[in-house]
């Protein structure tokens, strides 16, 4: 390898091609933005290594010292090819007008710190040159030319499919920044959970952590968006489907579908050295099945989202692993239910557009229950709400309070079902006379399951399913019973708004990764309130800057800064 220090102009004939202009306006682009300072010519002979496990050749360090700003500095290749290994395997090739070190470079604009963000390996294929540019590149006289500059270059990166964690979530990106995770290669993650727009960003910082290859995912596929599913696919994580059919109910879909996931997991487990799997489950369909005999030596631990999951886990199903509840997490009780509530809220309303004129039952008040009813009653609709749960959080006293399920059906033209379980369960009818709406508000099919078995699961592509319970009752389930903020087009909730749930996740990953075998199983444990901390700090910071994290009030900041939860010691 020989690096020499070459002037803007020689700079310009090296990428004066054809090809490099038709296929390649970033690089125009960005050379018109760079100050053309400190430029570096280095060649390399076939075969030779330029990046080796993340890391720049140190005799490209050694001989310039401006260099050193990234673990890999940006640099366009000129001449030549370049082959991207990473696990032993090719990944990709490279060509004249192609970047490297783009990934790291966006990482130091954005947090001003080095961090090596892969173990992937590059070497040279035949005489290949490579243009990188010294920190001074980026040193403008005019701070509006620089500013310009690192927005496009962050924003390439962001928007590559590389799994590598810079995203659109700035919560996300701060949290995990903070947190400083090394590779961790021997890790294993399977996630039971939505694809979504705002799912996305946490997957790429999951595979930055353990490798694209070491993510399983089983879809939940009445909410999956196609071209959020084709994202994952290419960035090679393996999905698996779920397969719904008519005449069955959707668990048995899921459950073909985790024998299958557990198929080609155990296998990859043991080819791949994996000491830890780490489960991110929706409703512990996965952390409840878990193939122990199979895992002999393996840490398992478990990461639960929702509230149905945790007490599913602690209504006994036998063996499970270590779990952490996020789903009990102060910050996702206290904020994400506003933004869902609102939503369904809002779907409601354009659903029935004359909402101040019917008669709504609510079943289960937690959270999301109380918060459809403060939004609803809001444009002047008659509510009235039954929940015999503890997780009931208003008064039996608040106007519109009924004492059973039957009764509340009777009484009202729409019943939203907001309790995370089948709350139809042997419930009788027979006095409720019309028509009626149905209206799945929580996060799962559950909610109207006995009145599915009743019609024989007859739902097909999510359309309303009408069922005649007796003469005289029609009940008009909306949805195909499942939620209805997902439409499996695009997501309803503000993506940012949703980024809170994938900080917990993350946090919960982390939290995960330091769990060892001592702790014990079928035991579940609270996110670690030092993490949630942090993430309130960041929250706080980033709200200060106007971002995209807008629609959390300071009176949710103030109650979570003074709560028992997150209380400073």
């Amino acid at each position: 390898m020989t690096i020499q220090v070459i002037k803007t102009s020689k700079l310009k004939r090296e990428l004066h091609s054809r090809y490099i202009k038709e296929n390649h306006p970033n690089v125009k682009r960005v050379l018109r933005a760079l100050s053309g300072q400190d430029t570096y010519l280095a060649q390399f002979e076939n075969a030779e290594a330029i990046v080796t496990t993340g890391y720049i050749m140190n005799a490209i360090i050694a001989q310039h010292k401006e260099l050193d700003y990234a673990e890999v500095p940006l640099g366009i290749i000129t001449k030549g090819q370049v082959v991207v290994f990473e696990n032993g395997k090719i990944v990709r090739h490279l060509a004249p007008g192609d970047f490297i070190g783009l990934f790291e470079t966006a990482h130091f604009l954005y947090f001003n710190s080095k961090k090596v963000l892969g173990n992937w390996t590059l070497l040279a294929e035949g005489d290949t040159r490579i243009a990188f540019f010294g920190l001074k590149s980026f040193d403008h006289s005019r701070i509006i030319s620089k500013k310009t500059l690192e927005y496009y270059l962050i924003q390439l990166a962001r928007e590559d499919r590389t799994p590598k964690p810079l995203t659109d979530f700035p919560l996300l990106d701060q949290f995990a920044n903070t947190a400083n995770i090394d590779l961790r290669g021997d890790v294993l993650v399977i996630a039971h959970t939505h694809i979504l727009e705002s799912s996305y960003p946490l997957f790429r910082h999951l595979a930055a952590v353990v490798g694209y290859h070491n993510i399983f995912l089983v879809e939940e596929s009445y909410s999956t968006i196609p071209y959020v599913a084709d994202k994952v696919i290419e960035m090679g994580v393996e999905l698996i489907r779920v397969a719904m059919r008519k005449g069955l109910a959707y668990e048995f879909a899921v459950q073909d579908s985790i024998r299958m996931l557990w198929s080609k997991a155990i296998p990859h487990a043991k080819r791949m050295a994996i000491s830890k799997i780490i489960i991110i489950d929706d409703g512990a369909d996965i952390i409840a099945n878990v193939p122990w005999p199979d895992l002999k030596g393996v840490t398992i631990v478990g990461i639960e989202q929702m509230t149905q999951g945790i007490a599913r886990l602690n209504d006994g199903c036998g063996v499970f692993p270590p779990v952490i509840n996020v789903a009990g997490s102060a910050l996702k009780k206290e904020i994400e239910t506003d933004f869902v509530a609102k939503t369904i809220t809002d779907e409601i309303i354009n659903i029935f557009a004359d909402v101040h004129n019917k008669k709504i039952g609510i079943i289960g008040t937690g959270n999301i229950g109380k918060g459809i009813i403060d939004g609803l009653e809001k444009n002047d609709a008659i509510i009235t709400y039954y929940d015999s749960s503890k997780l009931n959080s208003m008064s039996s006293s608040r106007k519109g309070n009924i004492t059973s399920t039957s009764e509340l059906i009777e009484k009202n033209d729409i019943i939203i079902g907001a309790t995370g379980k089948d709350f139809l369960k042997g419930v009788v009818l027979d006095k409720s006379r019309g028509e009626k709406y149905l209206i799945n508000a929580s996060s799962s099919d559950v909610e109207f399951y006995t009145l599915l078995n009743r019609a024989g699961f007859p739902g097909e592509n999510f359309e309303t399913i009408s069922f005649q319970s007796h003469p005289e009752l029609t009940l008009k389930i909306l949805n195909g019973g499942y939620p209805i903020n997902f439409n499996r087009k695009k997501e309803i909730e503000k993506a940012e708004d949703m980024q809170l749930t994938q900080v917990l996740l993350f946090a919960g990953f982390v939290e995960a990764l330091a769990f060892s075998k001592k702790e014990k199983k079928s035991m579940i444990y609270k996110l670690n309130t030092d993490l949630q901390r942090e993430i309130l700090n960041i929250l706080i910071a980033v709200k200060s800057k106007d971002s995209d994290v807008r629609a959390i009030s300071t009176r949710q900041i103030e109650k979570l800064s003074e709560g028992e939860v997150l209380k400073k010691k």
